[in-house]
Formats: structure tokens, C-alpha cells, sequence
């Protein structure tokens, strides 16, 4: 027995074995087919077209006006065509639209803060470590003012002078 008058399903061709049969999907550019192959084909599928008796694939992008929009540029696939921005375009709502300049960040500067060079930061952290004092030194301050607050003994004139320099320490040691 012939199994090969067996259906198959459209898109696919029957193979004969001993025995049976088996069904097999045709080429993608047929639309129905005898056997695999693009020569095999019964007619074409969309994207293809019959030449010398074979399904070749057609060059969309040839076509005039494949991709409506100017600024995008066609790329032929097999079987169908793809249409794209070209380069500095971007696709929104259908139409390829130029796309917005990349503005770079600017670094926000501190208005006090200059660019040193390598000698000035040296130079700058051998300041700063003296420049401001250690938190020893905070808190030997801090028990001197004790200390003269305990010898004065309710001297509102000396005790206003000491907050007054206190203060002042206090601000300088916290900047």
C-alpha cells in the first residue's frame, strides 16, 4: 500500500516508510509542497515569488515606498522586510523623529573649592591637620572653662568673657 496518499496537514507533505507513513513541514517559502525544498513548492508563501520553478525570496526593500516614513531605512529578511530609524532617529508613534541631544551633566562645584595641584594639597592637608584641633585639645578647653568657672566663683563679667571664647572655640572646632 501507498501510504503517501495519506493526508496531511496544509503546510506539510507525506513521507512514505516501510509501513506507515510520516508527515514532514514544508520549506518556509511554500505554501503547500510535493516534498522539502523551495523547488518543491505548489505555489509560494507571502514574501516569495516562483522563478525557473523554484520559491525565491522578494527584495521588499527594492519596492519604492516600502518604508513610508524618509527617515527610516528598509532591511530585507527572508520572506519579509523590516523598516528601522536610521541613525540619530527614533521611532515614536509610527514616524521616525530626531532623537534629543545627549546633554551632559555638569559636575556641580562648590563655589569655595578650587582644583589644587599636587604640591598645594600637600601643603593643604598639612594645614588642615593643623588647622583645626584634636578632640584632646576640646576637651582639656572644656575643663579649663570648668576650672575657671570654679575660681572665679559667680564673676559675671569673667564668666561672659569665658562663654564668649568658648563659643568662639566651639564654632572653630566645628568647621
Amino acid at each position: 500500500m501507498n501510504e503517501t496518499d495519506a493526508s496531511c496537514e496544509h503546510g506539510q507533505y507525506c513521507s512514505n516508510t516501510q509501513g506507515s507513513y510520516h508527515c514532514a513541514t514544508c520549506h518556509k517559502a511554500c505554501d503547500g509542497c510535493t516534498l522539502y525544498g523551495i523547488d518543491k513548492c505548489d505555489k509560494c508563501a507571502e514574501g516569495y515569488t516562483m522563478e525557473d520553478n523554484s520559491c525565491k525570496d522578494v527584495d521588499e526593500c527594492q519596492l519604492e515606498d516600502v518604508c513610508e516614513d524618509e527617515n527610516k531605512v528598509c532591511t530585507n529578511k527572508d520572506g519579509s522586510y523590516d523598516c528601522k530609524c536610521k541613525d540619530g532617529f527614533i521611532e515614536e508613534n509610527n514616524t521616525c523623529i530626531p532623537k534629543p541631544k545627549d546633554i551632559p551633566k555638569k559636575k556641580e562645584s562648590k563655589p569655595y573649592k578650587k582644583k589644587l595641584s599636587s604640591k598645594d594639597k600637600k601643603s593643604s592637608k598639612k594645614r588642615n591637620k593643623y588647622s583645626q584641633p584634636s578632640l584632646l585639645v576640646h576637651f582639656a578647653i572644656l575643663g579649663l572653662y570648668a576650672l575657671c568657672g570654679l575660681l572665679v566663683r559667680g564673676n559675671v563679667v569673667i564668666i561672659s568673657i569665658l562663654t564668649v571664647f568658648l563659643g568662639i572655640y566651639v564654632y572653630w572646632f566645628a568647621i
